[in-house]
C-alpha cells in the first residue's frame, strides 16, 4: 500500500473469490476415483435484478477414503457472493463461505516404547524408540473406528467501492468470521513392544472456537501538479480484533478406571476399541483464552516524476 497505492495494509482483508457475473451460467461436476472418492460440485451465476444486482452460488460435497484403517474426510461446502451495482461510482459486494469438514484423521507412525535395553552394560528404561514399521506400514490406526474431528468455519465479507469524482475514492472492506476445531478420540499411546500391547489410553475431547472481526478504510486522491508530476494521498485506518479458547477434557479418574483392560491396553492384533459416552469427559485438564486486539493508521504521499521514472515516496 506505501508503495503502489489502495491496496490491504498487513494482509489483513486479501479476500479473492469468484465474482458474480452479468450473463447467467450453470454448471454441474462429478468425479469419482479409488480410495471411495466423490466429488460433486454445482456453480450458478447471473443477474437477479438487471444491470443492478448479480449473485453467484457454488457448493460442493468431497469424500474420500484413506489407506489407514477407518481414516475418511467429507467435506461440505457453500459460498454465495452479491454483487450491487447502486450507482457507476458506487457498488457493494457480499460474500458468505460455509465449510463443515468431518475426518477420522487416523494416527502418525506407530512409535515403539522400549521397556528396557541394555546400553554399554547399563539397563536403560522408558525410552522412546524407533517406529514400528509392521504396523505403520498395514495403517494400523490406534484410535478406532469411533475418532471424530470436526471443523465448522464460517465467513462474512462486505465491501463498498465509491468513487467520490475522478480524483478521489475511498474503500472500505469488513469482514467476520468463526470457525470451530473439536477433536473426540482416544490419546495416541506408544507402543510397547515387549507386551506388544498400546498401553494406558484413555478417551479424549478438545474443542477450540476461535471468531475474528476485522476491517479497512482507506481514501486514495490523486491529483497533478502541472503537467510534470503526478501526486497520490493515501489515508487507510484498519483493525483486527480476534478471539481464541480452548478446552481439552479426559475422563473422570473413578469412571476411566471402570473401562475393560483389553480397552486401555490395546492389542494390535485383536483390538476391543471401545465405546465411551461424552458426558463422561467431565474432567477440564487444560483451558486457554486468547485476545488480540490491532489498529493502524498509514498516510503516505507518492509523486511520480518523469513520466514515472522517478517516484518518491513516504508513508508514516
Amino acid at each position: 500500500s506505501a508503495m503502489f497505492g489502495q491496496a490491504n495494509p498487513g494482509g489483513l482483508i486479501n479476500y479473492v473469490t469468484r465474482r458474480a457475473k452479468s450473463k447467467s451460467s450453470y454448471r454441474l461436476v462429478g468425479i469419482l476415483g479409488s480410495n471411495a472418492y466423490q466429488r460433486y460440485e454445482g456453480h450458478f451465476t447471473g443477474p437477479l435484478i438487471k444491470h443492478k444486482l448479480f449473485y453467484r452460488l457454488d457448493g460442493s460435497y468431497n469424500y474420500l477414503e484413506g489407506v489407514q484403517d477407518f481414516w475418511f474426510n467429507e467435506t461440505h461446502a457453500l459460498s454465495a457472493n452479491l454483487v450491487y451495482k447502486h450507482s457507476p461510482k458506487t457498488t457493494f459486494y457480499y460474500d458468505i463461505e460455509t465449510m463443515d469438514r468431518y475426518m477420522n484423521v487416523g494416527a502418525g507412525a506407530v512409535l515403539n516404547r522400549y521397556n528396557s535395553y541394555d546400553v554399554g552394560g547399563q539397563t536403560v528404561n522408558n525410552v522412546i524408540g524407533g517406529i514400528n514399521e509392521e504396523l505403520t506400514r498395514a495403517g494400523f490406526n490406534q484410535h478406532g473406528p469411533h475418532a471424530r474431528t470436526d471443523r465448522e468455519i464460517q465467513t462474512h465479507d462486505f465491501r463498498l467501492e465509491h468513487s467520490l469524482n475522478s480524483n478521489h475514492s475511498l474503500r472500505m472492506n469488513l469482514q467476520y468470521w468463526e470457525r470451530t476445531y473439536e477433536t473426540i478420540r482416544w490419546t495416541t499411546p506408544q507402543y510397547y513392544v515387549e507386551d506388544r500391547l498400546f498401553k494406558l489410553r484413555e478417551p479424549f475431547r478438545q474443542k477450540i472456537p476461535e471468531d475474528s472481526f476485522s476491517g479497512q478504510i482507506d481514501f486514495l486522491s490523486k491529483f497533478w501538479f502541472g503537467n510534470w508530476a503526478q501526486n497520490e494521498l493515501l489515508l487507510t485506518f484498519d483493525f483486527s480484533m480476534q478471539g481464541y479458547e480452548r478446552e481439552d477434557w479426559r475422563m473422570n479418574l473413578t469412571e476411566r478406571n471402570k473401562l475393560p483392560n483389553d480397552v486401555r491396553n490395546l492389542n494390535p492384533t485383536n483390538p476391543n476399541y471401545g465405546t465411551f459416552k461424552l458426558s463422561s469427559l467431565d474432567r477440564l485438564t487444560q483451558s486457554e483464552i486468547r485476545e488480540a486486539n490491532l489498529f493502524g493508521l498509514m498516510a503516505r504521499e507518492r509523486f511520480a516524476l518523469l513520466d514515472g521514472d522517478l517516484i518518491l515516496f513516504a508513508s508514516g
